[in-house]
This record gives structure tokens, C-alpha cells and sequence, in this order.
């Protein structure tokens, strides 16, 4: 009876974010209609710690809505290293071992929110004295219906219309293991005509904790002039790496954006680059009491031929123009010279 009861409820949760997945990508003015604030929270607690905090929820249209919010898991999306888009999944089901949901407490009852007002959603995080050090992971997930709807979020039939999300990042004290490796850093392609140059740094988290890293691609020439700094991971977002996933992150380099349009010819003359460059990872990550450091090299070559091409028929021309230019002179020279020679004789 009990397994009936809970492939019930997870048919339930199921159906409900589905739908509220359907209102994301197909209502998009409808989930324009409710913001929340903050967009993402992150503590960090000792095993036993009760903390109390809200999330505000506006509602930005002309007629009231109902919201009932829902303590959910999330974790990686498998496969997906690049958009960090969270896969949810009940609070009652334990995949890796870094489950929130289970801690975070909400009322049950659904709120009506009034056209324009802002409602504070209550929540407590529970930390178990026993917790084990390290991050864990939930999300408070608010739905929306219109207030005749009485349907709550774990009906099959929930009538949502809207509905966005607070991610909670929770580190719990103790023994904590801060560990990001660079896993892969490269440019995209060793040899290019033009910029602009991509590369792609790749870092895995074998630690305990989430990290959010920050740091610099730094390029050099072949002389070793620095000709550019590129930021790795750039705020606000600051994209996370979670324990026991990879995350990617790509960065470019061009002296000019240019029109998808635009021919190779235009691309090597006005994104010019010449010769061998290095290209230097700095990452910065860690607590903020205790930062660590990582560090990767790579290299690359740019030989724009076309713009080359004409550089050198330009120069050849301009040494031409010189030379002849130069003959042309003297024999001026020598004829006014022989010429005055020829007057001055009796």
C-alpha cells in the first residue's frame, strides 16, 4: 500500500512540473507576470542550525493569483555541462546523496495574491545534528493558478498557469573537501585565419562542497605582450560547479564583433591576428577564508593569408613605387645636371 501511495505521489509531482515546465517555455508572458526574490539563496549552516528566511513574490499582473509553494531536490541535469539548467525531482527521493528538500519547511495552505501586491513566503531549513559536512541541494518552487482553482500542486489535475523558482545552495560545516581540477583547456581550433579565438575550460568538482570559480584567460603574443585578459565564469551569474559533476565554460576572444554575414576576406583584415599565441588559465576558487588556485596553458596560431596576401602586394607595391620612383629622381637629377653643364660652356 505504501509503494502505491508513493508512485502516486511521484505521478502526482510528475504531472505538476511538467506542466509548470509547459507554462515556462510556451506562456512566456504569463511567467513574466510573477518575479521572486531572490532568485537563489546560499548558506552555510552547522549540523543542528534552525534558520527562518522568505522568498517575496510579486505579482506584476492586473488580477489576483493563488501560489502554493513546494520544497523540491535538484542536482546536474546528466549530460548537460554547459547550461547548468537543474534537474528537480521530489523531496522524498534520494538520488546522490545531496538532498535539501527534506530539510525546508513551508506552510501547506495556498496564499491569493492581489493584483500588483509583493507576499512573503516563510521557510525554515531544519540542519539534522547528525548532517555530514558538505553541500547539499533544493529548490522552493512557487506555482500559480487563478484563485477559483482549488487544485493544489500535488493533484494530477493542477491548473497552473505560472511559476518560477528559488534555488537553495546549503554548505554544512566540518570536514569540507574544496576540490576543482581543470579536467580541459584548449582552443577550439590550433590554427585559425582570423579571431576571433574560442576556447573551452572544463572543470570538475571531486570535492565535497559546491564552488563558484572566477578567474582569466590571459593572451600573449609571440614577443610575450599581453594583448588580452578574458573572464572566466563573469558575474552575477557565477555559474556553479556541484561535487561529483563537470562544468564548462567557454570563453572568446576578437578585437571587433562582426556581422555573422561577413566574408573571410573582411574577417582577416578586421580581426587581424598574426603568429603563435599563449594563452594562460587562471582559475580562483575555494571559501572566501581559504581561496585556492589553478593554472592551465595552451597555445595557438593565427595566419590570416588573405590579409597577408594584400599586406605584402601592398608593400610590394610601395617598394616599387619607391625604387622606380628613386630612378626616376636620379636621371632627373643627372639630365638638370648635364643640361647646366652644357649652358655653362663658352
Amino acid at each position: 500500500m505504501s509503494n502505491s501511495r508513493s508512485l502516486e505521489r511521484k505521478r502526482n509531482f510528475a504531472l505538476g512540473f511538467a506542466a509548470f515546465v509547459f507554462a515556462l517555455l510556451f506562456a512566456p508572458k504569463m511567467t513574466q507576470a510573477m518575479t521572486i526574490s531572490p532568485p537563489s539563496l546560499d548558506f552555510t549552516l552547522n549540523p543542528g542550525d534552525i534558520i527562518a528566511d522568505v522568498v517575496q513574490v510579486y505579482n506584476e499582473e492586473g488580477a489576483p493569483f493563488k501560489i502554493q509553494p513546494t520544497a523540491v531536490n535538484f542536482y546536474v541535469r546528466e549530460g548537460d555541462e554547459v547550461t547548468g539548467s537543474p534537474d528537480f525531482f521530489p523531496a522524498d527521493e534520494t538520488r546522490q546523496g545531496y538532498e535539501l528538500a527534506p530539510w525546508i519547511e513551508l506552510g501547506t495552505e495556498p496564499v491569493i495574491i492581489g493584483a500588483g501586491e509583493r507576499v512573503n513566503v516563510p521557510f525554515q531549513i531544519r540542519v539534522p545534528k547528525d548532517a555530514p559536512p558538505g553541500s547539499r541541494f533544493g529548490a522552493i518552487q512557487i506555482l500559480a493558478s487563478k484563485p477559483d482553482d482549488i487544485a493544489g500542486p500535488t493533484d494530477s489535475n493542477v491548473a497552473i498557469e505560472r511559476g518560477t523558482t528559488v534555488l537553495i545552495f546549503v554548505r554544512v560545516t566540518g570536514d569540507l573537501r574544496d576540490e576543482l581540477v581543470v579536467s580541459g583547456f584548449a582552443a577550439q581550433k590550433e590554427v585559425l585565419s582570423h579571431l576571433p579565438a574560442d576556447f573551452t575550460v572544463r572543470l570538475t568538482n571531486g570535492g565535497t562542497t559546491h564552488q563558484r570559480p572566477t578567474g582569466n584567460v590571459i593572451i600573449e603574443d609571440m614577443w610575450g605582450r599581453q594583448v588580452a585578459s578574458l573572464v572566466v565564469n563573469p558575474g552575477p551569474q557565477f555559474r556553479s560547479v556541484l561535487p561529483g559533476s563537470s562544468r564548462r565554460y567557454d570563453v572568446s576572444w576578437a578585437r571587433k564583433k562582426l556581422p555573422a554575414e561577413t566574408g573571410e576576406y573582411m574577417q582577416q583584415i578586421r580581426n587581424f591576428a598574426f603568429g603563435k599565441y599563449t594563452a594562460t588559465l587562471l582559475i580562483n576558487y575555494g571559501s572566501a577564508t581559504q581561496q585556492k588556485s589553478l593554472t592551465a596553458v595552451t597555445t595557438f596560431t593565427v595566419i590570416p593569408w588573405m590579409a597577408l596576401a594584400t599586406y605584402a602586394g601592398a608593400g610590394l607595391l610601395a617598394l616599387l613605387v619607391v625604387v622606380f620612383g628613386a630612378k626616376g629622381y636620379n636621371r632627373l637629377i643627372i639630365r638638370r645636371y648635364e643640361s647646366s653643364k652644357k649652358q655653362q660652356k663658352p
